[in-house]
């Protein structure tokens, strides 16, 4: 079996990393979670209305509690949260849980999975997800909450709307 590049729970080298959490514990949060894996970032846990406390998601992360401990978790030094949260047929409890965690101050830079390609000429909107194995060409404009699903095509001077899901 092949070594994993791991998400830091928070222990041991993470103490240097900025801190994180992912709103989700379900499948769209895993795959956030490994495309985190040698980011920099040190992920606390995820928050999740519907998985329970100690839910596994990924890579020894779990579950933390539901989504309004997201106040107390800014409150500890967290601010960086990203959404792992699909939309596959509705984007807007994710668009909702977005706009909820950027009231509450967190920052919510883009994602881009390693084994994603990017040409040097696109601009990510914040909270943007770019997954394994999607492609994305010169002079696109990603817009804010996009998630770029595994190895879809985004070719080049396409615009994507805020909040938008391509599979």
């Amino acid at each position: 079996m092949a070594a994993k590049k791991g998400v830091s729970g928070g222990r041991g080298a993470g103490a240097r990393r900025k801190r994180a959490v992912v709103v989700g514990g379900g499948m769209h949060a895993a795959c956030v979670l490994d495309a985190l894996e040698g980011s920099g970032y040190s992920v606390v846990g995820c928050v999740d209305d519907e998985k329970p406390a100690g839910h596994l998601v990924y890579g020894g992360i779990r579950v933390l509690g539901r989504v309004d401990m997201l106040a107390e978790i800014l409150k500890s030094g967290v601010r960086t949260a990203f959404i792992g949260v699909g939309g596959p047929t509705d984007n807007r409890p994710r668009s909702g849980l977005f706009q909820r965690v950027r009231g509450l101050g967190f920052d919510c830079p883009p994602v881009v999975h390693p084994d994603a390609s990017l040409s040097g000429e696109v601009e990510l909107g914040p909270g943007s997800v770019v997954l394994a194995g999607a492609t994305v060409g010169p002079f696109c404009k990603v817009g804010a909450n996009v998630i770029l699903n595994q190895g879809c095509t985004v070719c080049h001077n396409c615009v994507i709307e805020d909040d938008a899901h391509i599979a």
